[in-house]
């Protein structure tokens, strides 16, 4: 009885604790799902992949649409969201990229029909809380028919404040955390097909969060996408076999008329001025396409030093230390040579001053051994 008894204590308190449990959790899923919001592209007729959640489109010259999109505020607030419509580019990663850039960001200058002149919209919406709005984007295509693709996204971000982080509280940091969300877009007009065309620009000395690195600059001239891009890059200094950088990537794509610039790490060490040699390949497994690039850039000695006196973690070089080892060697096995010299000299002096005294001692002994030979001879006679 007393064992029946302690099992139902034993059901009670876990029957307990995971009520507590649940009630917890369904109130922290509840708080997530009060800060944010969802969007949806609603796929219209002539979307040609019907699979896809973003817009797919088959247009013509001079067509004129209206796409909806439906904003749904899941929170308990009313949520003003930015909508921004942006050019497709390929950023630092190899990632084909839709948000909102720097306004010093430079398309590559093929890009003559930017989805922005395609594409607009309301900038700002302002949602109810717990309920949706459909915005529109209209289009509106050039009257020239253009070759491949146009590729953009819609980059919908909130403008409203959102909950700071109750662990930085105490630590008198905020966190903002926005949310973000980006709705692809591509018209195509053609089946006719483009092949991409990519092109070595140029290779620069900068840096990355505070890091030298060099940036391979390659365009993609072609209103194509390019996808599953292997990078291999070797740079070495101008006239040598050496390799003293290398990278390797793969899985890369490439938006349409953009640039992108392939970061290679210095290994945190200083610049030097000279010329050096990058020989660069990238391949297309998608495409089978491959090119090759070898290539020379220079490092000038204003630009080293100024990057190297910005750098963080930058190792020491420590060549001249090597150097001053090199030449205290060197030293010393010269002192060594001269001493050895002096002594084999010195021994050599003295061999021959004492050979030279033995031969004087010998005349000296003969001429005395001479003298007493004639003194007996003339006692003699």
């Amino acid at each position: 009885m007393k064992e029946i008894n302690k099992l139902r204590f034993y059901f009670m308190l876990i029957f307990v604790i995971g009520l507590c449990f649940f009630s917890n959790f369904q109130q922290v899923a509840a708080e997530e799902e009060n800060n944010g919001f969802s969007v949806k592209a609603i796929l219209p007729e002539n979307q040609r992949n019907k699979e896809v959640t973003y817009y797919d489109l088959e247009v013509k010259p001079g067509q004129e649409q209206d796409l909806s999109l439906e904003l749904f505020n899941s929170s308990s607030n009313e949520q003003e969201l930015s909508l921004a419509i942006n050019p497709a580019i390929t950023n630092d990663n190899g990632v084909i990229d839709y948000s909102t850039l720097p306004k010093s960001y430079q398309y590559d200058a093929s890009l003559r029909t930017p989805i922005t002149t395609i594409a607009s919209t309301d900038k700002k919406v302002k949602v109810p809380a717990n309920s949706k709005k459909i915005v529109k984007i209209h289009l509106k295509l050039p009257n020239e028919k253009f070759k491949g693709m146009i590729l953009g996204g819609i980059y919908i971000t909130s403008l409203t404040d959102d909950t700071e982080d109750s662990d930085k509280k105490e630590t008198g940091m905020q966190i903002k955390n926005k949310i973000a969300y980006t709705i692809g877009m591509t018209l195509v007009e053609s089946n006719e097909e483009v092949k991409a065309d990519l092109q070595y620009e140029k290779t620069t000395a900068t840096q990355e969060a505070g890091r030298n690195i060099v940036k391979a600059t390659i365009r993609n001239p072609q209103p194509i996408n390019l996808d599953d891009i292997s990078y291999q890059a070797k740079i070495y200094k101008e006239g040598s076999t050496e390799v003293i950088h290398e990278r390797t990537v793969e899985g890369y794509r490439m938006a349409p008329q953009s640039v992108f610039n392939y970061p290679i790490s210095w290994n945190n060490k200083p610049f030097k001025a000279g010329k050096y040699q990058i020989k660069l390949t990238a391949e297309s497994k998608k495409t089978g396409q491959k090119w090759n690039w070898d290539e020379t850039f220079t490092i000038k000695a204003d630009e080293a030093k100024k990057l190297n006196e910005k750098a963080v973690d930058l190792e020491e070089d420590n060549q001249w230390m090597m150097y001053l080892i090199a030449g205290g060697i060197l030293l010393l096995v010269l002192i060594l040579v001269l001493i050895i010299v002096y002594v084999v000299k010195r021994k050599r002096k003295k061999e021959r001053e004492a050979k030279k005294l033995a031969a004087r001692k010998k005349a000296k002994k003969r001429n005395k051994q001479k003298v007493s030979n004639s003194n007996k001879d003339r006692k003699e006679k």
